[in-house]
């Protein structure tokens, strides 16, 4: 299931509901991860820290748009 609503950033962008992003360089820079962690409170990292925290990379092939 994917959300398609727009994203109001000055670069285009699509973002699939498991986080993966396709869009013009630099783009990830207007992004920030937050997660929920297992004592029920929540962080804030940017993409870089999201991904040395939890071993998760973007796979811009996994973003897609879909048919109508």
């Amino acid at each position: 299931m994917a959300d398609r609503r727009p994203l109001a950033l000055p670069r285009p962008c699509v973002v699939f509901f498991r986080g993966h992003y396709r869009g013009s360089p630099g783009v990830e820079d207007q992004f920030v991860y937050v997660a929920m962690l297992p004592d029920g409170s929540q962080r804030t990292y940017t993409p870089d820290e999201f991904a040395k925290n939890f071993g998760w990379k973007n796979d811009p092939d996994k973003a897609e748009l879909l048919g109508k």
